[in-house]
């Protein structure tokens, strides 16, 4: 079973916890700008592609099915890691960035949704 642990909404100032990345009441807004980001038809039609979707199914398959961050960062007081599963595939570079690197399988990493919650507000911050 994965375990999941409380922490911090990621919203500046906000102190609330939450299992996720954002609290309940800031989820919302972090879902809006996501999905504000993801409207430009060309990258909708592709992330309906078979290709993508297959290459997305294996790469889950391959990784099975566990947060590559989680897995990197997180041990439990006994040094084992916790088990966090991968719900998320990717892109380390966005697809606005590097098009041509969509389907290449170095430029992916399988996250957990508060990984990739947490990851996109990182890159957010640095485009501010």
């Amino acid at each position: 079973m994965a375990s999941k642990r409380l922490k911090e909404c990621l919203k500046a100032g906000c102190r609330e916890l939450s299992y996720e990345a954002y609290c309940v009441k800031h989820r919302q807004y972090i879902d809006n700008t996501y999905n504000r980001d993801r409207s430009d038809k060309m990258y909708v039609d592709f992330y309906n592609t078979n290709e993508w979707k297959q290459l997305s199914r294996n790469y889950k398959r391959e990784k099975k099915y566990l947060c590559e961050n989680c897995m990197k960062n997180y041990k439990n007081v006994n040094g084992d890691y916790e088990i966090v599963y991968g719900d998320i595939v990717h892109h380390m570079v966005p697809l606005k960035e590097a098009w041509s690197s969509r389907l290449d399988k170095n430029n992916l990493k399988l996250l957990c949704n508060s990984c990739h919650a947490a990851e996109h507000a990182r890159l957010r911050n640095k485009h501010t």
